[in-house]
């Protein structure tokens, strides 16, 4: 998922492996992104290239995880540099054609690594827009997600986890748990009503 709804960088379409200079009100923002990314590529990450929507693995459905060995970690590092270099927010396995069941979100600080995961109890309803790295911008489009969510999950080691996530964390979890069953955003696009259209007017 790019950074959309209040989160994109514009005007950017790659984000640069060495640091160049910036406003000041970006300067913290880049140098925390630009130091994950030299610690991954010191640890032998790779930027992995992103299909685009005419390749078929993004319209397959995954499949589940059964070994969870370095190999899968080393997945998990290119992951990672793959989406802050791509300049994203989250990133599913079958966006870099393999059709597995594997997800990672990088917002702020945060990181997170969710392999088999499952959506449950879903609640209340958010639409904001929504952008992908494999779809080109001008198909942004509004998106209604839950606002809150559980997602049962394993981590790189195989162990099981059932956590609580709201807000932005659960769109994108939402947006990147619909790559591994073989669902694009543009799928759910969202047309307000004329009553809604006024309201916020």
């Amino acid at each position: 998922m790019t950074q959309k709804a209040g989160i994109k960088i514009k005007s950017q379409t790659k984000r640069e492996i060495n640091p160049r200079k910036d406003e000041p009100s970006q300067n913290q923002e880049r140098a925390l992104e630009q130091e994950k990314m030299k610690k991954l590529l010191a640890s032998g990450a790779a930027v992995r290239n992103v299909v685009g929507i005419n390749n078929s693995v993004l319209r397959a459905k995954t499949k589940k995880v059964e070994i969870f060995d370095k190999r899968l970690w080393a997945l998990l590092e290119d992951m990672k540099l793959t989406t802050l270099y791509s300049i994203g927010v989250g990133l599913a396995a079958p966006q870099i054609a393999i059709s597995k069941k594997i997800v990672v979100v990088m917002v702020n600080d945060a990181e997170f690594e969710f392999i088999n995961p499952e959506i449950s109890n879903e609640e209340g309803e958010s639409i904001l827009m929504e952008g992908c790295l494999s779809l080109p911008s001008s198909m942004d489009c509004l998106v209604k997600r839950p606002q809150k969510l559980t997602l049962t999950y394993q981590d790189r080691h195989g162990v099981k986890h059932v956590d609580n996530f709201e807000g932005i964390l659960a769109r994108i979890i939402c947006h990147e748990v619909d790559h591994l069953n073989g669902i694009l955003f543009i799928d759910k696009k969202y047309t307000p009503t004329a009553e809604e259209i006024t309201k916020v007017q």
